[in-house]
């Protein structure tokens, strides 16, 4: 007996080394590749495919080539130079499936969906209906306790035909058991900048059970800009159904602009946090806090919610500033010069992302701007940005605009269509504001202005900007020495008439090209008499000339009413006596048209008493 047991053992084991040297010395690959292109639908080759028989089941190949799906572009979906596996005998018996360990070099992945947006990694043909939803199930997916590539790309081409390249040099994923944690390193670069990562992740074991988000803590990072996410996923195969905190420091945006294709010449530090969600094509930011540079901001929405094929992302943020310093993110260096602040008009036809926006600041500067209580609503659309609400608190007036700027026909930048209300104007804070000199006038105005401008930046079209403006005042005061000078009282020879004379109303009517204006009608009604005028100014060399006159009917009896005019600087104008022809003042006392004012002033232009009718 013990002869025939010791014969079958050695007949075995000479069967199994048999079994095991033959096995070792088949190529399989022609088998394999004939019998994944059936199953695939599409070309499969495979140079060299061995199997080895050990401890473990070793199964290696070379040269890996699977074709795109037939309509796409002429080149491989997938291409890998080098691959080895080594799987647990006994988990082909029971399953899952282990794998103790699996390296891959070279591998090459292109990605693109078709005219009826099917990917080329889907199998079969396209569907006409949507399928229907599966419930989820990781129960069968394989351990891998080792998984290591080197020198592979994954690349994709976007709905537009860009190409997007995510290079990886090295990436590894590595645990005890399905037991134990897992932890998933990589390098390489994201549209050409280099970019790292490292997720801590729950066991395996965890991952198998889809009634159970899967927890994971990953870092990536470019440069010294970090993005850190911690939280769950109910579909983390998918990168999908993520809940956690997301947090964001970027020394610089320069990281950020490069890995989404652009370039920027700013100079500012960003940190954001808040919690995430991620669920399908929406990602969203509630409820975050952060800081640009030295200035807290808080940001209740931030939303990305991405474009299906063909069209373009869209992006809703809702954020709030206590202080909000433009000037220092736009000006030259970290702390610009507050004079050169500017912003470019450049607006996209076909922008990949639309925007829509709403902000709050407290505080703002911009330029030699400083306003309280801004408010902005607005949009980024296709070859549009619309201002639908700008309100604002300047220098104690309460202004509000609305307005758009639309792309050129050629060249950079945009035309501005703008419409401003202004309310409760100090006077004297105005003259201040503006350079002038003495203002004998007292009181608070109002006015409604339209606006049109091109140019490449902001300050570039206020240069040559077209601006019409009604200005009025109620129950304000006016000096009534300037009413005895502009009626040429012959009072004012012997004396200065003290105190100031009420005013009931005050018009005036501007219009601006390039910061030459014109001043027509410009009319003051006083208990001590009515005085109207007209001329020009200009605000690039704070010069004046305007000529005044006074209603004979509404002025006393030593009155003259002989004209003056206003000339020079506007900071130390000379008034001098003027002569006016009997047409001029004809012009001026004639009742006034305002249909030649923009259609959108002309309300707030006949509301006014001292318009006559």
């Amino acid at each position: 007996m013990a002869r025939w047991i010791i014969a079958a053992g050695v007949t075995t084991v000479t069967l199994l080394t048999a079994a095991g040297v033959f096995v070792a010395n088949y190529d399989f690959a022609p088998f394999v590749a004939a019998r994944a292109t059936i199953m695939l639908e599409r070309p499969v080759s495979i140079d060299a495919l061995r199997v080895s028989l050990g401890r473990h089941l070793t199964i290696s190949a070379q040269q890996v080539l699977l074709g795109n799906r037939p309509g796409g572009t002429p080149r491989p979906m997938a291409r890998v130079e080098s691959a080895t596996a080594e799987i647990d005998w006994l988990s082909l018996l029971h399953g899952p499936l282990l794998i103790r360990r699996l390296t891959a070099d070279g591998a090459r992945i292109f990605l693109e969906r078709s005219g009826d947006g099917v990917g080329n990694w889907s199998s079969g043909p396209p569907s006409s209906t949507a399928p229907e939803p599966q419930p989820a199930g990781r129960a069968g997916l394989p351990t891998i306790l080792n998984l290591q590539l080197t020198k592979s790309e994954l690349i994709y081409r976007t709905s537009s035909g860009s190409l997007l390249t995510i290079g990886l040099q090295a990436g590894r994923f590595e645990a005890q058991d399905e037991t134990a944690p897992a932890l998933l390193t990589a390098t390489g670069s994201y549209n050409g900048v280099h970019v790292s990562l490292r997720a801590d992740l729950a066991p395996i074991q965890a991952l198998r059970d889809a009634n159970k988000p899967y927890p994971a803590d990953v870092m990536t990072s470019s440069g010294d800009t970090t993005l850190h996410f911690k939280g769950t996923m109910t579909d983390p195969l998918n990168v999908d159904g993520a809940v956690g905190v997301l947090t964001l420091n970027a020394p610089t945006p320069a990281d950020i602009m490069a890995i989404a294709g652009g370039a920027t010449t700013l100079d500012t530090r960003l940190h954001l946090t808040g919690p995430f969600e991620h669920q399908g094509d929406r990602w969203q930011l509630t409820e975050a806090t952060g800081r640009l540079d030295d200035m807290p901001f808080s940001a209740p929405r931030l939303i990305i919610v991405e474009g299906g094929r063909g069209q373009p992302d869209v992006v809703t943020a809702e954020m709030s500033f206590p202080r909000l310093d433009i000037n220092a993110l736009l000006g030259e260096g970290r702390r610009g010069n507050r004079g050169r602040a500017d912003l470019p008009l450049t607006v996209d036809r076909a922008p990949d992302t639309l925007v829509s926006a709403h902000l709050s600041v407290g505080k703002l500067f911009y330029s030699a701007v400083e306003a309280d209580d801004v408010v902005f609503k607005g949009a980024l659309e296709s070859g549009r940005i619309s201002v639908e609400t700008l309100t604002m608190r300047f220098e104690g007036a309460d202004i509000a605009a609305n307005g758009q700027v639309v792309a050129v026909d050629e060249g950079d930048g945009g035309r501005i269509t703008a419409r401003v209300g202004v309310n409760g104007m100090d006077v004297q804070r105005l003259r201040r504001l503006l350079g002038i000199g003495t203002l004998p006038l007292q009181g608070r105005m109002n006015g409604e202005f339209a606006v049109v401008a091109e140019g490449a930046t902001l300050n570039a079209a206020s240069r040559t900007a077209r601006m019409s403006a009604v200005v009025g005042m109620r129950d304000g005061s006016i000096s009534r020495r300037l009413v005895e000078i502009a009626s040429t009282d012959i009072r004012s020879v012997f004396r200065a008439a003290p105190g100031m004379s009420a005013v009931s109303c005050l018009v005036g009517v501007v219009d601006i090209r390039g910061g030459a204006g014109t001043v027509s009608p410009l009319r003051v009604r006083s208990q001590n008499g009515t005085i109207m005028g007209s001329g020009s100014f200009d605000l690039n060399r704070r010069s004046v000339d305007l000529t005044i006159g006074s209603e004979s009917a509404t002025t006393s009896a030593f009155a003259l009413d002989v004209p003056v005019r206003i000339s020079g600087s506007m900071a130390d104008p000379t008034i001098l006596p003027a002569r006016w022809s009997a047409a001029g003042r004809a012009e001026l006392a004639a009742s006034d048209d305002v249909d030649r004012l923009l259609p959108q002033l002309r309300p707030f232009a006949r509301q006014n008493p001292c318009i006559s009718r």
